[in-house]
């Protein structure tokens, strides 16, 4: 079962989020939970992004390697509930902002629950929120 929950404070809403730092945030979590690399797709930043997947390493890859390898990854890990724990600017910079997940999966094939802690950035790109970074940690 694919689930999704947004469980900070202040943002527990039925309203769509569109355009905010939180709603894109929220975004990337349902889609995360889903498996649907297309949502994720359009929300990564145009000038490419960071990936650490569990120490695979990609410093600077343009969005379609990133989905690539994103894509990759997550077919060892399918589905399962994606918590969204926090969201906060960077401190002295409003362009910036972060967005930390706990992801609760099951390993493909062995059915082994496992879980991840996802760390995304963010940057203000073009009057909206583009993902720069994303961090898969165990």
């Amino acid at each position: 079962m694919i689930q999704f929950f947004l469980v900070i404070l202040g943002l527990l809403s039925t309203a769509p989020f569109q355009g905010t730092l939180e709603g894109e945030a929220t975004r990337l979590g349902e889609a995360w939970a889903e498996g649907n690399m297309a949502p994720l797709e359009t929300m990564l930043s145009s000038g490419g992004i960071r990936l650490d997947l569990q120490g695979a390493i990609y410093p600077s890859v343009p969005a379609s390697r990133a989905v690539g390898a994103l894509r990759s990854f997550m077919e060892r890990y399918p589905g399962g509930e994606v918590e969204l724990a926090r969201v906060s600017r960077a401190s002295g910079e409003s362009s910036k902002g972060y967005a930390e997940f706990r992801w609760r999966t099951l390993v493909a094939g062995t059915g082994e629950p496992v879980i991840f802690t996802l760390f995304v950035a963010f940057s203000s790109e073009n009057q909206g929120w583009a993902v720069t970074e994303i961090r898969v940690l165990s």
